[in-house]
């Protein structure tokens, strides 16, 4: 044969060879690959290795994570969300396909759709509209071959499709909102038998009942158990079962009902709970709106010594000051130097009287009549013909908790109307699926917080969880320092 057929011959068979080998290998990496991801773990998800040693190529392959969210694109929280993963998987070489749903279960439902037909997607992350419907979703035979699934935020519930959870540790936060209860409320104080200064509390939290929120609830009900056995802690409404307390609705005009109502309902006219427990900022808003139009934001001062004088026939207008903060004359005031001012109390006599004042009996509305501490009748308020009311005292109000650091709760807190709330950076929370979705990806061990607490109702599911933080008066300028707020934001700061 002539060198130059053999140039002819090896022109072909080289390319084609070569194009082989190609072949081969990207065969080989594929199946790797599907192996890798679709390989049984054991009933620890996440903690099994697969039973061969995965080729250091394999590991490096990059892939395409498809993720849902429940939200609109406007949504601050979930654009947070959406940039750290983003931010994370494209470092690690991945790439990221986002989809929001907008409220809407059966959108999300077609995008997921999306996902198994028309998107390549190795993995999909999910915060569902609607965490039960969703599993019945998974189990539609049109999606019988998607990818592994891991949810975000809520725990998907009924379906064995689901690999792997991410979320806050919502028991332990409840354990966090426990100990600020009784450390607050002073409620580990050694008392006298017998002379027990109860608390009183209510729970108020968003409906109908989810997942998340239950960790949330029982977690609080096991820190402060002790104090209800002990009577440091009442709730006179008898409310403290997690169904009983999540108030079935999204509208805040129809929250406001259930709230008052639940308050007029088990509460004497004037009087509020010591410590109101609201699962999010708008139903705080409810909470602190409803004391300040119940009189609790109001100021008193007055100049006033009652010496002597009977309080039948006695017109509260000529002792109390207006609700516009002038202070009425008198030919009794008393001169109170400024270091005296705001420093005293109104002492009462338990054997007070109990006599109704002239302008109750005539209907009067009580708060006409005085702004002071609601939590007690007029009658008590005005009862010691001995008592000396002085300086400028506010009402008793109540603690307000809520969880969330939106700009209004922010707010809230610096006008010291809510106690606290809780920080749970959204940020850690896509950081920790980042990190989990990369992982698995790559079939590297997952390092899991919970095997056994979060249960969907048809199998226990590997758990990822992240912390939170206590926030209030004295800290909440830590948002700033840390990122998630800009100075101008907080504007009232």
């Amino acid at each position: 044969m002539t060198m130059t057929k053999l140039m002819r011959r090896a022109a072909f068979v080289i390319p084609a060879l070569l194009l082989s080998l190609t072949s081969l290998s990207g065969c080989r990496k594929n199946e790797a690959t599907k192996a890798a991801k679709e390989s049984d773990v054991t009933e620890r998800e996440g903690q099994g290795q697969a039973e061969e040693p995965v080729p250091e190529e394999v590991a490096k392959v990059k892939g395409t994570v498809g993720l849902l969210f429940p939200s609109d694109s406007q949504d601050e929280k979930y654009r947070r969300q959406d940039g750290e993963l983003r931010r994370i998987l494209t470092d690690a070489g991945f790439n990221l396909v986002t989809r929001y749903a907008k409220g809407d279960p059966l959108r999300q439902e077609a995008q997921l759709s999306m996902f198994s037909q028309e998107e390549d997607v190795d993995l999909i992350l999910v915060d569902a509209v609607e965490k039960d419907t969703f599993g019945e979703v998974l189990a539609k035979e049109q999606f019988s071959s998607l990818p592994p699934v891991i949810a975000y935020q809520k725990l998907v519930m009924y379906t064995d499709r689901l690999k792997y959870f991410v979320t806050f540790d919502m028991r332990q936060i409840g354990h966090q909102i426990a100990s600020e209860i009784v450390l607050r409320n002073e409620l580990d104080t050694e008392i006298e038998e017998n002379d027990i200064e109860a608390k009183t509390i209510e729970f108020f939290m968003e409906g109908p009942p989810s997942g998340t929120g239950l960790f949330l609830f029982n977690g609080m009900m096991e820190g402060l158990s002790p104090y209800f056995e002990t009577g440091r802690l009442i709730c006179p409404s008898g409310k403290i079962s997690y169904e009983e307390i999540c108030m079935d609705t999204e509208d805040s005009f129809s929250a406001a009902e259930l709230f008052k109502t639940r308050i007029e309902d088990f509460y004497q006219e004037g009087e509020i709970p010591d410590i109101i427990f609201t699962s999010s900022d708008d139903y705080a808003k409810i909470a602190v709106s409803y004391c300040e139009n119940s009189g609790y934001s109001f100021r008193i001062k007055t100049e006033r010594t009652l010496s002597g004088e009977t309080m039948d026939g006695l017109n509260p207008e000529e002792v109390f000051e207006n609700t516009t903060g002038d202070v009425l004359s008198s030919e009794t005031e008393t001169e109170i130097s400024s270091e005296e001012e705001g420093a005293k109390e109104t002492s009462m006599s338990p054997d007070s009287l109990k006599e109704p004042l002239a302008a109750e009996k005539d209907g009067m509305n009580p708060q006409d009549i005085v702004t002071a501490d609601f939590s007690r009748s007029i009658t008590d308020i005005l009862s010691d013909a001995q008592a000396i009311v002085t300086g400028t005292t506010q009402t008793d109000w109540p603690e307000i908790i809520t969880l969330g650091v939106s700009v209004d709760t922010i707010q809230m807190l610096y006008d010291q109307s809510v106690a606290f709330t809780v920080f749970e950076d959204e940020r850690a929370l896509a950081q920790a699926l980042a990190k989990l979705a990369v992982s698995y990806l790559a079939d590297e061990e997952i390092e899991v917080s919970d095997y056994q607490q979060f249960d969907n109702g048809t199998k226990l599911i590997s758990t990822v969880t992240c912390p939170a933080q206590i926030i209030d008066a004295d800290n909440y300028q830590i948002l700033v320092d840390n990122g998630y707020y800009e100075q101008y934001q907080l504007h009232f700061s």
